[in-house]
Formats: structure tokens, sequence, C-alpha cells
């Protein structure tokens, strides 16, 4: 066995001039085991089929023939850390065969590093040094696990904590949480008096802060659309809470909630099918597909392609985009490889190979999770866009208080293939619902989006999005937007509340309530 090492490599040594590693963009594809019997002339339960109940915990019999000498890199957990902000050590346990390098985006250099200290055998730990966060904001990062050829074999996500300020003492507010850009919001801030316990007006005397821009004017008048997290202190003893503000694009605006007190809401899962132009099998879980588009269950799950880590099976497809290979390779790291065509509920809710009872398999798994007495969450939404760019925001109202994240995948519809295999009719050449691309910085251990924080019972939250479009090869006037919102289940993972899905002609949906 060859002797480990442990090589910290700045990203700006990797890349010069730029500020961090955008983990993903240089993923080696994961390219699933396809069915030495693949043809286009299969057979009913030809491709890559598992041996499955009707929990979804299939046993698939795909996996091939294995090289002796494999390369393995595994680690003891998901590949999120969570720290205090005091700080400390994050301890990750590698079992592997191969010499590998650790890098550390730029930004992050200055609060984490990697121990000196290494054993020299196969199971070894691998020690992240935190420093004390001293900031009242949260802080995070990835770090890229590569092989000797810079291929990516290992994500690890750490995130800090902020430092507890003394929060309470000023009360922030503001008059308005959403705006339109190019209008004004106006802030109040209150100090509890130590005497009489009673809050008097300090806004003349404190300093506003966001926290990307500094310190800013009150009224405030933000000038790009987005997210704007203010705070205040005064004298820079205290602090008070955060307030964030949503500005909307000019033009985009959310529908009217026709009943504001109501948080009874259809759930609606998410479907991902697994799929790619070279596969002889996958026209066959369409026909399924469609069958199931036909029941009830149709009025729960929104259904997605994901034409993406399928290696040869995916080669030439024109539905096939960096989002989609990022999001196969987290679906296969989520179950293991699997083959083509492979359905999949939620982020890990269930997944079904090919088979000639899959249909049923996915009508039980469905409705073993659908709420059907309400979902957590609502969601309300609104989409524009040109060829540049498609721009959406949503508004997530809880039923359940609870951390939440929200997240914005691209899809398009109507893309034509003429070279789908083992196709026999149009319906099987035209693709819907494909990944083009995912909002925020996605990574094949996380496409889940990013923590819009605790929203109590009855409460909302406006997020915006912008997702561009990559080439000039998509059509943006056939595309969509699918938010999907999701919460730590029972077992700590984050796993989908619910979807909501707006085309770009629609322009707007509003919350689905059950009636």
């Amino acid at each position: 066995m060859k002797r480990l090492f442990l090589l910290v490599a700045l990203c700006g040594l990797l890349c010069a001039g730029c500020d961090e590693i955008l983990l993903g963009t240089d993923d080696p594809a994961q390219d699933p085991i396809e069915n030495p019997g693949n043809d286009e002339g299969g057979d009913d339960e030809g491709g890559d089929v598992g041996n499955e109940d009707n929990t979804g915990n299939d046993d698939n019999n795909d996996e091939g023939e294995k090289e002796e000498d494999s390369p393995v890199f595994s680690i003891d957990s998901n590949g999120r850390y969570v720290v205090e902000a005091k700080g400390g050590e994050v301890v990750v346990k590698v079992t592997t065969n191969i010499d590998y390098s650790v890098i550390i985006p730029k930004k992050a250099q200055s609060w984490l590093s990697v121990a000196t200290t290494r054993a020299e055998v196969r199971e070894e730990n691998l020690v992240f040094v935190v420093a004390e966060n001293t900031t009242s904001e949260e802080r995070n990062t990835t770090v890229q696990v590569v092989d000797n050829d810079y291929n990516v074999v290992q994500a690890i996500d750490i995130e800090q904590s902020a430092k507890s300020a003394e929060v309470g003492e000023i009360k922030l507010t503001a008059d308005s949480t959403t705006i339109t850009l190019g209008e004004a919001v106006t802030f109040v801030a209150k100090r509890r008096n130590v005497e009489t316990g009673e809050f008097e007006d300090v806004t003349k005397d404190v300093i506003f802060i966001d926290s990307k821009l500094g310190e800013i004017f009150n009224p405030f008048v933000p000038t790009a659309e987005g997210s704007y997290t203010v705070s205040c202190t005064y004298d820079y003893s205290y602090y008070s809470n955060n307030v964030v503000i949503t500005v909307l694009p000019d033009g985009l605006a959310l529908p009217a909630d026709p009943d504001p007190s109501c948080l009874v809401f259809n759930h609606r899962t998410l479907l991902v099918d697994h799929t790619g132009v070279n596969c002889g099998y996958c026209p066959q879980m369409t026909d399924r597909l469609i069958e199931l588009a036909a029941t009830d269950y149709h009025n729960h799950y929104n259904e997605v392609t994901c034409h993406g880590n399928g290696g040869n099976l995916t080669s030439g497809d024109p539905a096939n985009s960096a989002a989609a290979e990022i999001v196969g390779q987290y679906y296969a790291g989520q179950w293991g490889s699997f083959g083509f065509p492979t359905v999949c509920i939620n982020f890990a809710t269930a997944k079904y190979s090919n088979s000639s009872n899959v249909l049923n398999n996915i009508k039980n798994a469905l409705k073993d999770c659908i709420k059907y007495d309400g979902a957590d969450a609502g969601i309300a939404m609104a989409v524009e866009g040109d060829a540049s760019a498609i721009k959406c925001v949503a508004q997530i109202k809880a039923k359940v208080a609870q951390e939440y994240k929200a997240v914005a995948w691209l899809l398009e519809s109507g893309i034509y293939s003429p070279n789908q295999s083992g196709a026999s009719k149009d319906v099987h050449r035209i693709y819907n619902y494909a990944i083009r691309n995912v909002s925020g910085q996605y990574t094949k251990s996380n496409i889940s989006g990013e923590s819009v924080g605790v929203i109590s019972a009855g409460a909302t939250h406006n997020c915006t999005f912008e997702l561009p479009i990559l080439s000039t090869k998509w059509n943006w006037e056939n595309m969509g937007v699918l938010v999907i919102v999701s919460a730590k289940n029972s077992n700590g993972v984050w796993e989908v509340v619910n979807t909501a899905y707006c085309s770009i002609n629609d322009r707007a949906k509003g919350y689905e309530y059950i009636k």
C-alpha cells in the first residue's frame, strides 16, 4: 500500500485569479452500470432491474464487475459538519487506498485549516482546525478532496455558528420586508430601558448595517434585487435582531393570497426520472410515468427528468446539462450507483428501477409519503425571463414551525431527440421537465438549496432566484421553475417538504390549498 500523504492546496494556486473553487465543476462523471443486455429491443423487464419492495429499499443487481484495485475513498458521514462559534476541530474518519489532497477555498483559509498530524494507516482521521468566529454572521465553506489527477472524490461542507451577541436589547423592525426594486424600506430601532423595561425609540442613535454592504442609510433603497440581511448597533455594544429584506425585480410580483389564514396546503412530492438518450429501456419507464400521470396521484407530485451522470447513456443527449450531472451525482451518492431508468421519490425517500411492477411500487411509495392532511409548508411563486436568465420569486408559508431550505430548479420541456434508443413512438423522443440549472452554489453533496431560517407557523418568508440560461440551444420560452422546500426529517436528513412549479408562460402560481 502506498504511503498516504496530505497536501493542503490553496485555490489561488490551482486557479489563478479565482477566489474559490466552485465544487462540482471538475467532478468526474460517475457512470451507472449499464445492463450487458441493453439494446433497443429489450423486453419489459430489461435494463438495470432491481429486486424491489414497496418501501423503496430495493436491492439492485446492477453493480457490474469491479476491478480488483478500484480506488476507494469514503468518510463516516454525509459530508456536513457544524461547528460552534468558539471553534474547535472537525475530525473526518477516512477509509481510502489512494493518495489525495485537500483544497480549502481561499475565502475560508483565514478561519479553516488542516491539522498537520495524520496517521499512516488505511483508516485515518482527517482533522480540520476551525478558528473562533468573532462575528455576528454564520459562515460556511465547501472543502474538496481530490486525487492526484485533481478529480474530486469527496466534498466536505463545514458550517460555523455566529458569535452570540446581546440580541434583544434592541428591537429592529421594518415597514415592509418585501419591496420592488426602486422602492425604499424604513427601519425603526427601539432599545429597552433598563429601569422601566419599556422600549424607547433610538432610531436616530443607531448605525444600520447590511451583512454584505456594510453601513447603510435609513430609509434604505436597494440598488439590486435579492435578499438583504440588515441589523443595527448601539455604540457597538448592543446589537439588534436581523431583518431580511427581499427585493423583487420590477414587474415581478407574487399573486395575492386568497386566504392568508389558511395553512392546509396540497402536498406535492418530487419525482425524478433518471434517463438518457442512449438508454434502450428508458422509453418503457416513460410509458409507465404517463400511466401514473393519468391517476389521482398526479395531483401530488411534480416530475423532473434528469439526463445526467449517465456516462455513455447520456452521451450526446440534448437534455444533458452541468446541473443535471450534479443532480445525478447527488442521487448516486444517496443510493449508490444505479442504472437507467431509475425513478427517485424526493431526495431520499425511495427509488425504483425498471421492472414489470415498477408502476405499482411507485404508487405504493407515493401513498405512504403523501401527507393528505396537508404539507408542512405551502409555496406561492412568480416567474419571468428572457433568453439570458429566468427570474423567480417564491413565498413560503409555514404550517409547521421549523427551519426550512429552498432551492429553484430550471426545467425545459419540449426537447426533441430523434435518436432516442428504444423509442417506438414520438412521445419517447420528447423530453419534458429536463433539468437545465439549479439556483445557488450547488454541489453533488447538496442540491437542497440554502437555509431560509426558522419560519414560525402561519408566517411567511420570501426568496428570490436567478437562473442563467447557459446555452443558445436551450429554448427559454419552453421553460419553467420548480421550487423545492425541504426540512430535516426524523433522521436529521434534509428531505422534500413540498414543491411548486410555474412555467414562464403561466407567470405566477398561488398557494395550492386543499379544498
